[in-house]
């Protein structure tokens, strides 16, 4: 679940992507459906969600069009992390243990860089 200025969104273990508002509580709206279930969000902006699924795969949803603009095979596995980085990127963690770096140009995302390829270890 991540919280913006005036709603909230929650992934489903179903693959939907809700939205709830405290200036409706009594309707949660259906923003899109992924395919796989949702393991992480991120915002990006507001009019945009990175969404990442069980699947690996990372989608990215218009909140204006209420569907996924774009799909990524990201992951070997599940993808548990999305946090914005400075310039404009977005990183993903994934249970393969690798983090990726992603860059947006022309309105698609790509370019993924790996921060960590192999498995991350904990100390």
């Amino acid at each position: 679940m991540i919280a913006g200025a005036d709603r909230l969104w929650l992934g489903t273990g179903s693959g939907a992507v809700l939205e709830w508002s405290p200036a409706d509580p009594d309707r949660i709206r259906l923003v899109a459906q992924v395919p796989s279930p949702v393991f992480a969000l991120g915002a990006l902006g507001q009019q945009a969600l990175a969404v990442g699924a069980s699947s690996g795969e990372l989608f990215f949803l218009s909140l204006d069009k209420r569907s996924a603009d774009q799909r990524i095979e990201a992951h070997a596995q599940g993808i548990h992390a999305i946090a914005p980085l400075p310039g404009g990127r977005l990183a993903t963690g994934g249970a393969d243990g690798a983090l990726g770096a992603w860059t947006c140009s022309g309105g698609r995302w790509r370019s993924r860089s790996w921060i960590a390829r192999r498995r991350c270890r904990w100390c």
